[in-house]
């Protein structure tokens, strides 16, 4: 099964979306069999099924999802829109439990969420943090 996993870091640790990616795959990479990981994940990449998600221009057809650090615009940095759209709805299932990660457990239309960072989501990630996409198979 396939899960999206939607990661937060801080511009601090990348300057260019991709550096962001790479410093993505490198914390994949060490942490593939760690329970912050939706379910228990064998194989990822950056983008994948859900490369382009977070683009406002349209798509080739012909993209290959399965590039090896998906493409530019699978990690952005976090404006007030793709907040609003992929992350505000973390917002309550994290604080309701106190936890820095959200698991999905299945397909669902938020997928996974988790802050490399370590930091409670809020809005102030807004223009702080890069959000990447990466595709995760359980």
């Amino acid at each position: 099964m396939h899960c999206s996993l939607l990661i937060t870091l801080s511009r601090h640790r990348a300057e260019s979306s991709k550096q962001a990616r790479k410093e993505v795959v490198r914390w994949l990479n060490r942490n593939i069999d760690h329970r912050c990981m939706p379910g228990i994940t064998d194989w990822f990449v950056i983008g994948g099924r859900w490369s382009g998600i977070l683009a406002t221009k349209t798509l080739s057809p012909t993209r290959n999802h399965y590039q090896y650090l998906g493409y530019k615009d699978d990690a952005l940095l976090l404006t007030k829109n793709l907040y609003d759209e992929y992350l505000k709805i973390f917002e309550k299932k994290l604080r309701k439990g106190g936890f820095r990660t959200y698991h999905c457990g299945g397909f669902t239309r938020a997928g996974s969420f988790v802050d490399l960072d370590n930091e409670l989501l809020t809005e102030d990630f807004i223009y702080r943090k890069w959000l990447v996409v990466a595709d995760c198979h359980s």
